[in-house]
């Protein structure tokens, strides 16, 4: 489990129930985590004026790879900051081309969409976010869904935002590392995974 890797990529304005979740539970089975800053290594202003400092920037976290998952928080702020990098856009791009899993949670869904990655599959969709990504979805390459809070879809995960957090820790454990380390963690953290909500795990 040691072995695997993942990247969470941010940006001022990330949303802090979005972002804690998902590096806290995968760090617990000992899978590496690195928080990239787009714009330096400088502490960033979350969504709650709580100050995050990234592990690295961007630039230096992708000579640390290759990763198995890249995960994009969001936030309205940071997604259209993180959208704007070109850097970011060409990693997730080639990460994802490689069927390497793709994480993005509420607005960072946008960011998704934006990079032109998930095409053909189906993106969790948030009234808050819906209208935006239809928009920027032209060609309708991706089926928005607006009755599942997290879906799993191939190498795909989303979810509508921080509430479903913790299920998308917990997906993303069992693909990583399998249901029995994932249900045993639940466990411990006395984590009820998945109570009686719609999505599709892979």
């Amino acid at each position: 489990m040691g072995s695997l890797k993942a990247l969470v990529i941010i940006a001022d304005g990330v949303s802090t129930t979005e972002i804690i979740p998902p590096i806290d539970m995968l760090r617990r089975v000992n899978i590496f985590v690195t928080v990239a800053g787009v714009d330096g290594p400088q502490p960033v202003k979350a969504d709650s004026d709580v100050m995050i400092a990234p592990d690295s920037s961007l630039d230096d976290a992708l000579k640390k790879g290759p990763y198995d998952v890249v995960i994009l928080p969001g936030s309205e702020q940071c997604s259209y900051l993180v959208a704007q990098s070109k850097q970011a856009a060409e990693f997730v791009s080639a990460h994802a081309a490689e069927k390497k899993i793709v994480g993005a949670l509420g607005f960072g869904c946008v960011t998704l969409v934006n990079f032109g990655v998930g095409k053909g599959k189906k993106i969790s969709a948030s009234p808050f976010y819906e209208g935006i990504v239809k928009n920027m979805d032209k060609n309708k390459e991706w089926t928005f869904v607006e009755n599942e809070n997290l879906i799993f879809d191939g190498n795909i995960i989303t979810t509508k935002g921080g509430l479903y957090a913790m299920d998308f820790a917990f997906d993303l454990l069992q693909k990583l590392v399998g249901k029995k380390a994932a249900d045993e963690l639940a466990q411990f953290v006395i984590h009820t995974r998945n109570p009686g909500k719609k999505y599709a795990c892979a």
